[in-house]
């Protein structure tokens, strides 16, 4: 009995979507042909690799081996063709670059311009989402590189820069105008729990350690408004509409802002670089993580320097 290598993506699809038709969209096939050609792999292996009486799907005990060794398969395979393509030709191929929202705005502009000048013919895909989705990508073998806030023990993790929070207040608000008065650059946030803020998604990692700040200090304001964008967070606090948190070497300077330390310590916000161990480096691989190494130099000594 041969297992058929498009079954095992087939199977894989399938058991990351939880739905058969989610995974036919995916692996852009009807979803009719799918479902035939998991049920002939079924029949001719004497196994069921799914449980379809329950909602969403779940894996037999010989769906989750076979998953298990779909990603060995298939991450060994991506190996083998980069090694291929850098005896071929290193000037080809893809690199998939997963980012945070936010943390997305630090490397793009700096990475991307001088990688493609190198590699003009490397594509490069960007994934966004969270820190949780990303890494989960990073371990599945889904993506290259990731640029997320937190560490994990599976993975190569490499600390960019350690950024803190700072708390972004209109001048306008009672709270501000008080300690602007007393020239104070260190704030208990309490003093503005009656203020209005302006937060991300509770799902983004800088709403995340917001939320530490505020849990730190007992606070739960109201939450004027929500959006995914720190940048237009940051211009509605300009606006008056409310406080928001900003990470300190990305706010820029405004007249309609006055930027605050806490008083209970510094609150951090990393970006860290991860990716898989033992993952084949190709050469288009390796030059980009040399340019991430060079902006992590330069954004240090810019910190010396400060």
């Amino acid at each position: 009995m041969q297992i058929n290598p498009k079954t095992l993506r087939y199977i894989l699809a399938i058991a990351e979507e939880k739905s058969f038709s989610r995974a036919a969209e995916k692996l852009f096939i009807s979803q009719p042909s799918l479902s035939q050609h998991i049920r002939n792999a079924e029949k001719e292996m004497g196994v069921q690799f799914f449980n379809r009486t329950v909602i969403p799907i779940t894996l037999t005990y010989a769906g989750e081996r076979l998953v298990t060794a779909a990603r060995d398969f298939l991450q060994l395979e991506d190996r083998l063709t980069r090694e291929l393509n850098d005896i071929i030709d290193s000037q080809s191929g893809r690199l998939i670059i997963g980012t945070t929202l936010t943390r997305g705005t630090y490397i793009i502009p700096h990475l991307f311009p001088a990688f493609k000048q190198e590699y003009p013919n490397v594509e490069l895909v960007i994934r966004e989402g969270t820190n949780d989705y990303l890494i989960d990508l990073v371990l599945k073998g889904n993506i290259d590189f990731a640029f997320v806030g937190e560490s994990h023990p599976d993975l190569v993790s490499v600390v960019m820069r350690d950024d803190r929070l700072l708390l972004a207040a209109p001048i306008g608000c009672a709270a501000a105008q008080t300690y602007i008065a007393k020239g104070k650059r260190t704030v208990d946030l309490c003093d503005f729990a009656q203020e209005p803020f302006i937060l991300l998604h509770t799902e983004q990692a800088l709403r995340i350690n917001s939320n530490k700040i505020l849990t730190d200090y007992g606070l739960d304001p109201l939450v004027a408004y929500k959006t995914r964008s720190f940048e237009t967070a940051f211009r509605m606090a300009e606006a008056g509409l409310g406080c928001t948190f900003v990470i300190s070497s990305k706010h820029r300077a405004s007249e309609r802002i006055a930027f605050f330390d806490f008083d209970r310590g510094v609150y951090s916000y990393p970006l860290l670089l991860v990716y898989r161990k033992n993952m084949y480096l190709s050469k288009a691989m390796k030059r980009f993580l040399d340019l991430t190494d060079q902006l992590k130099k330069n954004w240090d000594a810019h910190t010396a320097e400060d």
